[in-house]
Order: C-alpha cells, then structure tokens, then sequence
C-alpha cells in the first residue's frame, strides 16, 4: 500500500485541490527508470507525476545530487559554489544556465512579511557573456534575460517588471543605465558606476565589489572605509592582498 497522505491533487480546478490526504489520490503507474508514481485524482480524473509542484519535478540530476544543488541555494550560494560544492562544475554562462534547467529552484513568496516579486542572479563568464536569471513567484519557473549589448544591469527590482518600470520605480537602475551606455572600459570605469549606485542613506549599501573575470580579481569596498580597497584573487592558493 502506498503511503499517500502527504500529497494532493494539484488540479486548481479540482473540489479537492491542496487537500493532503483527503483519500482521492492512487498510484495508476509507475514511469522512467526510476520507476516514479503516476497519481490518479478520482475526483477529478486527473494524472500527475508524484513530483509535480516540487523542485524535483522534471530535475535531469541524480536525486542526492539535484538535493545537494537545491540544499547549498537555499543556504545563499551563487551558481559556482553551488556547482563546486554539489560537485557539478559549471565554467560559463550557458554551462550554468543548463545547470539551472536541470532543478526547480524554490524561493519563499514571503520575506519578514514583505511580497518577493521574484528572485533572480545575474551570471556572467569571463568571454563577456552576461545574462539575468530569474524565478517566476507563483509557478517558479525560470525565466532567461539576454539584453542585445555589451552590458546586463541587475538591481533590486526583478526584470519581469518591464524596462519602464525599472527606470521609473529603481533609482539605482535610472543612475548606472546610462553610465553603461557610455562605455566601461575597465574596473576603474565600472567602480564610478558602483559609486553612482551607492546608497548612504538609509537602506544603505553596506559594502559593493568590482570584478574583472579575466584578471581572475575582485575589489570590495565598505560602507564604514570606503576609500580603503581590499583586493582579493580567484585563483586557487592566493589569499588576499594588502589593503
């Protein structure tokens, strides 16, 4: 007998819809090579995978490796560590972007009481390829934003809002728009837009970074000193440099 009580039918329209354990789900069949349950509402008729509204569903990943992925993005890691700690080593934009296609990444519809619109990452490899990543709140679906142009522009604001509303509603996103437009042509460039980004007041910004993926570097500055730069490497085995 299958233990059935922590699922339910996941037809909207269903009478029985997000009722666990109401007694209207059986097992029909078993499908794929790991032989998962087809579930059968007899209220409704329908059929659906035992993983369906999970992040699991559709996941091309063993299942202890597709777990690990979602553990550490759920613990906050970025694509890269997540990649290096669940040992699925990814190098370049596609190369995650295939990787993010493999799960169903969750994230909370809720924050401390505050509506998420979304949530999203931008990723970028050191060919110049850049893309915004993000996660439709209701169904988790991810959506792929690959703007024609040298640059991608990431800020509070969730890109399934519309480029008007971006400019209209994120001061951040109005400021480094157009320093972008002119040109970046190096770290120096790119840290007079952080600097234009930069909050003081409140909702400060604690502290910003500027990469350069070729150069293997990164710089970080903080709220509190920001005029003291601290320089870090990529490269395996090189600590920090002096400040």
């Amino acid at each position: 007998m299958d233990d059935l009580r922590h699922f339910c039918c996941l037809q909207p329209d269903c009478p029985d819809y997000g009722k666990r354990g109401a007694g209207n789900l059986t097992v029909c069949a078993r499908y794929g090579p790991h032989q998962r349950r087809l579930l059968y509402c007899r209220t409704c008729k329908a059929r659906f995978s035992e993983r369906k509204g999970t992040p699991l569903f559709d996941s091309r990943l063993p299942p202890e490796k597709a777990r690990a992925v979602l553990a550490h993005v759920a613990d906050g890691c970025g694509v890269r560590q997540t990649g290096r700690l669940a040992g699925v080593s990814r190098a370049t934009v596609d190369e995650a972007l295939a990787l993010l296609r493999t799960v169903r990444v969750w994230f909370p519809a809720n924050w401390r009481g505050l509506a998420l619109e979304g949530s999203h990452w931008l990723l970028a490899d050191a060919t110049g390829k850049a893309v915004v990543v993000e996660w439709t709140p209701e169904d988790h679906r991810l959506l792929v934003f690959d703007k024609p142009g040298p640059y991608e522009l990431l800020t509070n604001l969730t890109f399934q809002e519309g480029e008007e509303f971006l400019a209209e509603k994120c001061p951040r996103y109005g400021k480094a728009k157009p320093l972008l437009e002119d040109g970046v042509r190096d770290t120096a460039d790119m840290l007079e837009v952080m600097k234009a980004m930069r909050v003081t007041g409140p909702g400060r910004s604690l502290w910003i970074s500027v990469m350069d993926l070729n150069a293997r570097s990164f710089e970080v500055r903080y709220f509190k000193e920001f005029e003291r730069k601290y320089e870090f490497r990529f490269s395996p085995g090189v600590g920090p440099a002096s400040p």
